[in-house]
């Protein structure tokens, strides 16, 4: 049973390999055809003409080598348009030398701008051949060539046979020679027809699987609905050129020379983890009423290869409703006649019909505007994006199923109640260079926290302070502490709180970001607005990552606070946070670290889901208010400086909300921790009736004004750090 399976795979291939068969373009195919146009003493003169009747498959440079193998002995006197390549052992001939005498000839196009002697029409183009969807008329080549010791009679010639054709490289298997009805030309002034003397046909078809071993190009996929990009698979190419790679930044790329394409073709790729010469990237960006907008990118990383007459195939339900295509030219294909789901897309002649090497020029980009037909239109199952694409005519690698499971983020609810996600502006934990985060992080987070510092020392000394205290304002607070102590008072437990941030700091952001990922699918079923879905989903990160830091951080807390306030309002002094934590462990065992740890967990829990959930939501109603949501007609992405902004406004937003929800549960927390001293440890509930008794309700709310201004302030500059940090160590595709 295995022989016979492998016998019917085998079969299979031969028989593929053999038709070499394309779906999008399924009768392409380029045809050599032989037309006799006059008898020689020894043989005839033909003309050859080779017509490229493949949709948006091209020659590209450096062009088309066609070769066969002669019935008898033939040789070439003369050519015009072309020549061979060798001429092979003329040695037998003693007066007129022919042109080339191999058995097996190869013969290549003329380079444009030889001598008008040497030229015949639709020839001299360095072998490159156009798609015929794209331009017929550049989809031909023609050349000349006398044939001698050959056949001078209808009868008597024998047909060339062993046809092979190289564009440029392999992939075109040529059939056999076969007899036509002869050409029929029609004079200049169309008056008259005349007819060759004899014709015969060649039908070379191609084949991607007998070309290369791998693709030559990939797709990547991103949406206005979703913050994270499909990039192109890994090694989608192959990485047999991942050593010989130039990175982007290289001193290399400054040689000269280093584009000059080399005799065997070899590729200098840039270094990108898919390792693909082209790269096509497309992007639904915007979701209108009646219509929907795409953008289109093509990317060459290939230092040593620009592509003339680029060609575009691709397939995709809706391309029947395409509306205007904004900077290249587009054409229907409709391969099975009333099935018109499949479109090619090429530059614009003189503009964008050149994709340029690897380089700042190297890409061009239009987008596409298509209609939509209210009984099939849907953002689920990946029906936004193509299913087939092809550039060049080779079929591009990439993974359906990750735009599949992209799509599922994003529900069929009206445009009016949807707004685009701004992934733009954002960096997804995926992208990122994890060990250059963490280093870089630790720095700069060490540095946002000594210039905050400061404000939590006053903030804590306020909640901590008794009814008898004189210094019950957040200045009087500060005078005090520069009276007694000088600056390095406010800087009171800095040592031991920046020994333990780190950590806490690497297992929040962690936490945060892994769990965003998880919350956003966990959340798109539901059917919400943008803004609502990213409330929910930031909300549900910032709870889960805090829970997880607080392993670490309310040892810290305890320790930091003690050193704040020692020595103010009858607590004890220590000589530093390893003191401190001795006499905790003394006194109250491990657990005394963890003092606290139930309303910590209640404070900082609710106050990071607070402060995420306002900051992702208010991010998106600041940006629908710009315009760039909805049904805008915003397109550009935004600058650099009202991404920062809007950031910015997001974090002040957030501090506001999150502190007014969660500063009376901190007060009792901070008194929990620091007040008591061994066995005169207060409860919650005596720490509650306390402070009724000495403020009333508003006693809850002190070090409200220092806690809003240190959560917004904190917050403000921790996620344009965190968000610079992104960008500092995101990984370039």
């Amino acid at each position: 049973m295995r022989l016979f399976f492998s016998f019917c795979f085998f079969f299979f291939m031969i028989i593929f390999t053999a038709t070499a068969y394309d779906p999008l373009d399924p009768s392409g195919n380029i045809t050599i055809k032989w037309d006799i146009m006059s008898w020689t003493a020894d043989g005839y003169v033909a003309t050859v003409t080779m017509n490229n009747f493949q949709i948006y498959r091209q020659i590209q440079n450096p062009g088309w080598t066609l070769g066969w193998t002669w019935a008898k002995k033939e040789v070439i006197w003369s050519m015009v348009g072309a020549q061979t390549t060798e001429q092979g052992d003329c040695s037998k001939f003693k007066g007129n030398v022919p042109h080339c005498c191999k058995k097996t000839p190869t013969v290549v196009d003329l380079l444009p701008g030889v001598p008008y002697n040497q030229q015949f029409s639709n020839c001299c183009k360095g072998g490159v051949i156009g798609a015929w969807g794209q331009d017929p008329s550049a989809a031909v080549s023609q050349f000349q060539v006398s044939a001698g010791l050959a056949g001078t009679t209808n009868k008597t010639v024998k047909l060339p046979k062993n046809f092979t054709l190289l564009g440029p490289g392999p992939g075109y298997t040529c059939g056999p020679a076969k007899i036509v009805p002869s050409t029929v030309f029609l004079t200049t002034d169309k008056r008259r027809k005349t007819q060759a003397l004899m014709t015969w046909n060649v039908t070379c078809t191609y084949s991607q699987f007998l070309a290369r071993k791998h693709p030559s190009c990939c797709v990547s996929f991103s949406s206005f609905y979703n913050d994270t990009i499909t990039p192109c698979p890994s090694c989608a190419c192959g990485c047999e050129n991942k050593k010989g790679c130039v990175k982007a930044d290289s001193k290399i790329l400054t040689m000269k020379g280093l584009n000059t394409t080399k005799k065997d073709n070899t590729p200098l790729l840039q270094c990108t983890h898919h390792m693909c010469p082209v790269r096509v990237h497309w992007h639904v960006k915007t979701n209108y009423k009646d219509y929907w907008r795409v953008k289109i990118a093509i990317t060459n990383f290939n230092y040593r290869m620009n592509h003339t007459l680029w060609t575009l195939a691709i397939q995709h339900p809706n391309l029947n409703n395409v509306t205007q295509v904004f900077s290249f030219d587009y054409k229907p294909v409709s391969p099975y006649g009333s099935i018109n789901d499949t479109g090619m897309f090429y530059g614009t002649k003189f503009y964008n019909d050149l994709l340029m090497e690897a380089g700042p020029s190297g890409n061009v980009q239009s987008e596409v505007l298509l209609q939509k037909d209210q009984k099939t239109f849907t953002f689920k199952q990946g029906w936004a994006f193509p299913r087939k694409v092809y550039f060049n005519g080779d079929e591009c690698h990439f993974r359906l199923e990750l735009g599949l499971a992209a799509s599922e983020r994003v529900m069929n609810t009206p445009p009016s109640s949807r707004v685009a996600s701004f992934g733009q502006t954002e960096i997804n934990w995926d992208k990122l260079d994890k060990r250059r985060f963490y280093v870089v992080g630790a720095g700069l987070f060490t540095g946002v926290t000594v210039a905050l510092y400061p404000v939590s020392v006053v903030k804590t000394r306020l909640q901590v302070a008794s009814k008898e205290i004189a210094e019950r304002s957040a200045f009087s607070v500060v005078k005090g502490i520069l009276k007694n102590d000088g600056v390095p008072g406010l800087y009171r437990g800095f040592g031991t709180v920046i020994t333990g941030a780190v950590p806490a700091r690497i297992i929040f952001l962690t936490a945060l970001e892994t769990t965003k990922i998880s919350a956003f699918k966990l959340v798109a079923p539901l059917e919400l607005s943008e803004p609502t879905q990213a409330a929910i989903a930031n909300g549900i990160a910032g709870m889960t990552a805090s829970l997880f830091s607080q392993a670490v951080f309310v040892p810290i807390d305890v320790v930091s606070q003690k050193l704040m306030v020692q020595g103010y309002s009858g607590h004890a002094t220590y000589t530093g946070g390893i003191d401190v934590a001795t006499k905790i462990i003394k006194s109250y065992g491990v657990r005394g670290l963890y003092r606290g740890f139930g309303l910590s967990v209640m404070t900082y829990s609710p106050s990071s889901a607070a402060w995420w959930a306002s900051y992702g939501s208010s991010q998106r109603v600041i940006w629908r208010f710009l315009g760039y949501g909805g049904d805008s007609d915003a397109t550009a992405a935004p600058s650099k400086s009202k991404i920062v902004l809007v950031q910015a406004a997001g974090g002040i937003i957030a501090g506001a909300t999150a502190s007014s929800i969660t500063t009376p549960l901190d007060t009792i927390k901070t008194r929990l921790q620091v007040m008591g001293h061994q066995e005169n440890r207060p409860s919650a509930k005596q720490v509650v009736k306390k402070l009724l008794a000495e403020d009333g309700w508003k006693g809850f709310y002190r070090g409200l004004g220092p806690r809003f201004f240190s959560m917004s302030a904190w917050g403000t500059s921790m996620i344009l750090t965190y968000e610079y940090l992104k960008r500092l160590c995101a990984i370039e595709d």
